[in-house]
């Protein structure tokens, strides 16, 4: 379960806005007391027993209200002096009740730091078609069994937009164009994969830049996929998903996720809330079931074959 910011919508695009939200919502508090400790805290989408998974000592900063209050002072987000209000946002869930609850004390904690947070429910096909076309604040919903970590580059490569052209007048993260290549992907040379990102990828980038112009001359729509519905962009993390998407040996393509989700870690374009427990209620004549961590129902096949 993740809450998802839009950063082409500001403050939200505001780094410290981001760390903000996260010091204040008491995650912790929620599992206790709306899952009654039925849930782990999350790190990443990938959880941490996943081959690709991080080890679990490194979080997000742990709550503290009152840092996030400075980090909003400090980012000029001063509270009214009659509403004591900073900023108004939405945050959109489903129309589930428990959904609703969970939605409503994420609120209340924002709330507690000077942010206005409105919970508006929609039916599924709603939010998610709000969330498809970046038309959201703030969103809390799943994410489907992580069978391989290659979620990660549907969900966080800067291509994968609804809106791959930008939006003209929005955010720096908002009004980049990424229609054809990776804005500044010379950037990704600087990090601890520089060497490889140069020697691997950057002919990758204006190989598929010379793609999509031809695409576009041709007046066809580019083959992106949209899980990046935060519009977030690191020129880093877009090398090394590419990298891991083409290479088969499963150490290398560890060391390039861990990489990628260390630095999501600090950027906060999606806040992975926790892991909620699968749980299943079988009768004591029950012979040969075994919940899955994924939570598929094969198990009832297992059952019933045993049974037979």
């Amino acid at each position: 379960t993740y809450l998802s910011m839009n950063l082409t919508r500001s403050p939200i695009d505001q780094l410290d806005v981001r760390r903000a939200i996260n010091l204040a919502l008491d995650r912790k508090k929620i599992i206790k007391h709306m899952y009654y400790g039925r849930a782990v805290l999350a790190n990443s989408l990938v959880p941490s027993f996943h081959w690709a998974g991080m080890d679990e000592s490194l979080q997000f900063e742990e709550t503290d209200p009152a840092g996030a209050e400075r980090l909003l002072d400090a980012a000029g987000l001063e509270r009214d002096a009659q509403t004591g209000i900073r900023f108004e946002l939405t945050l959109k869930v489903t129309t589930d009740r428990f959904r609703q609850a969970v939605g409503k004390m994420m609120a209340s904690q924002l709330r507690e730091i000077g942010i206005e947070a409105s919970v508006q429910p929609l039916e599924l096909a709603t939010l998610l078609a709000d969330v498809r076309s970046g038309n959201y604040d703030l969103y809390v919903l799943q994410v489907p069994e992580i069978l391989d970590p290659d979620i990660l580059r549907w969900m966080f490569h800067s291509q994968g937009v609804p809106d791959a052209s930008g939006k003209p007048g929005g955010t720096s993260y908002g009004s980049l164009d990424r229609s054809l290549r990776t804005p500044e992907y010379e950037r990704a040379a600087e990090g601890p994969f520089g060497a490889e990102c140069r020697d691997r990828w950057f002919a990758m980038v204006e190989q598929r830049a010379e793609e999509n112009s031809r695409i576009l001359s041709e007046g066809r729509a580019l083959p992106f996929a949209t899980g990046n519905r935060s519009y977030y962009w690191n020129p880093e993390v877009d090398c090394l998903l590419d990298l891991a998407s083409r290479t088969m040996s499963r150490d290398t393509r560890r060391r390039y996720y861990l990489r990628v989700q260390e630095i999501v870690l600090q950027d906060i374009p999606v806040l992975p809330l926790w892991h909620e427990d699968n749980v299943a209620v079988t009768n004591v004549a029950a012979r040969g079931y075994r919940l899955l961590p994924i939570n598929r129902y094969s198990s009832l096949v297992w059952m019933e074959k045993s049974a037979h």
